[in-house]
């Protein structure tokens, strides 16, 4: 799919033929211009030389059909991958922002790649279209089939912040999804979290904490030596004043490396400290969701027994907790297995 072409393509057409355009790929999810029957002939011959709609993708699908996993090939040979994540009442889409990922934590697949490029919005609202299009052909049509978007793929979004914005636009005001079912999550990058509180956006956010201090912290995610936990916490406290916005406070449970009774007492402590004044209701505009640990390598995940003790102590300290559900992990499809290595 290459759709960066439309304005060249659109130049001295009646300023109508955008939205149809518009329409035609976000609502109705047409993968060749024949079948976008508003557009003249002769446009939707040129639109097929000039922005194909064709999107190259190698699907893999969990044994219990609830994961989706594509690897999508850009227009320079770029391999990406997006999740799609079938809930009972819910089809959500993780998105990938980055070629790779420059932050390097040490517990995620994608940092050990690198970082190529960022990716243009198109790129991202095309991991949304190729789940649409699989949907389409699953149910009986009729407007977007995915409900949710969060931008927890591949990449830093904060490091690629305009292009994300421009993704998170098209997504809602296009394909029709709302706001407040779209996510955006960051490793900590404290100037992207000031200006994204900026926004006037009914977007989410979502930040990977994954340690109670710098000490911990600063050993497995590298982003801590530019950002302290201290730092992190008081930009959060200040968009939470500014928002009056719930932050979902992400943090992976490592054996042996995060996961202890005292860690536990010392996140509660420091979230309640930093934030609970902010949110002016005891902690009401934060929530942790705890993350079990998908291999990739490096670390073991903790147990059952522990994620659960782990839990029982911050609900304890009055915290409102989740946790999340592992999807994908058998086709490299969950949290921090994303590398373009199929499954």
């Amino acid at each position: 799919m290459n759709l960066g072409n439309l304005n060249k393509v659109l130049a001295g057409q009646p300023s109508y033929r955008m939205k149809q355009v518009y329409d035609a790929v976000f609502r109705e999810f047409v993968s060749d211009w024949e079948e976008a029957k508003s557009l003249p002939k002769d446009l939707r011959a040129e639109l097929s030389r000039e922005c194909p709609l064709d999107i190259e993708a190698e699907v893999f699908e969990s044994g219990d059909g609830a994961t989706v996993k594509a690897g999508l090939k850009m227009e320079d040979g770029a391999v990406i991958e997006a999740v799609l994540m079938k809930h009972k009442d819910r089809n959500t889409v993780c998105v990938s922002c980055q070629v790779g990922c420059a932050m390097n934590c040490a517990f995620c697949a994608t940092g050990r790649l690198g970082f190529s490029r960022n990716l243009s919005a198109f790129e991202m609202v095309e991991q949304v279209l190729v789940f649409e299009r699989i949907l389409l052909g699953e149910g009986p049509g009729g407007g977007s089939a995915v409900t949710n978007v969060v931008f927890m793929g591949m990449g830093e979004p904060f490091n690629n912040y305009d292009s994300v914005m421009e993704a998170v636009r098209l997504i809602n005001e296009e394909i029709g999804i709302g706001a407040r079912s779209i996510s955006i999550s960051t490793c900590g990058v404290v100037a992207g979290i000031k200006r994204f509180a900026d926004e006037g956006l009914q977007v989410k956010l979502a930040v990977s904490l994954h340690a109670p201090n710098d000490s911990i912290r600063g050993k497995i995610m590298p982003v801590n030596d530019a950002h302290s936990v201290d730092e992190l916490l008081d930009a959060l406290a200040s968009y939470i004043e500014k928002t009056n916005k719930k932050v979902m406070i992400e943090y992976l449970l490592l054996k042996d490396v995060n996961d202890s009774d005292e860690m536990a007492r010392e996140l509660a402590a420091v979230l309640k400290a930093k934030l609970g004044s902010a949110s002016g209701r005891g902690g009401g505009l934060f929530m942790i969701n705890l993350i079990p640990f998908n291999p990739t390598q490096g670390f073991q995940a903790s147990s059952g027994e522990r994620i659960s003790r782990f839990r029982e102590i911050l609900e304890e300290e009055g915290l409102t907790v989740t946790q999340r559900y592992r999807f994908g992990r058998e086709i490299k499809g969950a949290c921090g297995q994303l590398a373009g290595e199929g499954k």
